[in-house]
């Protein structure tokens, strides 16, 4: 991706929570110019998780992105194996080892100092990541520092629980008495969304679909 694009309009948004598709939307938005602040239900102690898999058509992404890849410490996929749950025997193998010539990604040329020479030849794999270390280099990329290349500094709060959402207003209440505004709002916090929040926005998806009769939304958890 060349240089953040400037929007002919810039956009302060909010993101109601910040896991991996809250920080993931706050860079996508960010390079685009606009001015991002997530708002997080807890502070980051107790972060868990497991592996991720991550295809070239999600890698790709981080480069575009301009995230830091070899700071996430990516573990390259290289074969499956299947193993039968009693008995621990092989089953099946199906290696990767032309994975890049396959799927591989477009190469982009990039001139973000958090990748330099890399890209090249680490987008194009399969690539297992850590949550955590994932967690931590994106919400890195979406505080780093403004840019023309880069865009606006996105900023985290954490320790705000959203309550209610004004959707009129752009008015956000959350559990400690705080309030903010945006221009537009994303709910990223999963299952652990207010029922408030979520009755909001299931009711105006709903009503988003009623005017399009012919759009296909079986998407929403159906």
């Amino acid at each position: 991706m060349p240089s953040a694009i400037s929007p002919s309009k810039t956009l302060n948004v909010a993101i109601i929570g910040s896991g991996l598709g809250g920080l993931s939307a706050a860079i996508a938005l960010r390079r685009q110019g606009h001015l991002v602040t997530l708002y997080e239900r807890y502070d980051f102690a107790n972060e868990v998780g497991a592996s991720l898999s991550v295809a070239s058509n999600g890698s790709r992404f981080l480069e575009q992105w301009g995230v830091n890849i070899p700071a996430v410490k990516p573990v390259v996929l290289k074969k499956l194996i299947m193993h039968d749950w009693k008995t621990g025997e092989v089953k099946s193998e199906y290696g990767l080892g032309d994975y890049k010539a396959r799927f591989g990604t477009v190469s982009f040329k990039l001139s973000w100092k958090c990748i330099r020479d890399s890209a090249d030849t680490l987008s194009k794999e399969y690539f297992n990541f850590h949550r955590i270390d994932m967690h931590n280099v994106l919400m890195d990329t979406v505080r780093e520092e403004s840019s023309e290349e880069l865009g606006p500094r996105g900023s985290i709060v954490t320790n705000h629980k959203a309550l209610n959402v004004d959707h009129e207003t752009g008015l956000i209440t959350f559990e400690n008495g705080n309030t903010a505004m945006a221009d537009l709002i994303i709910a990223a916090d999963g299952i652990r969304v207010s029922q408030k929040v979520q009755r909001l926005y299931t009711s105006l998806f709903f009503q988003v679909s009623d005017q399009g009769k012919n759009w296909d939304y079986s998407f929403c958890g159906k």
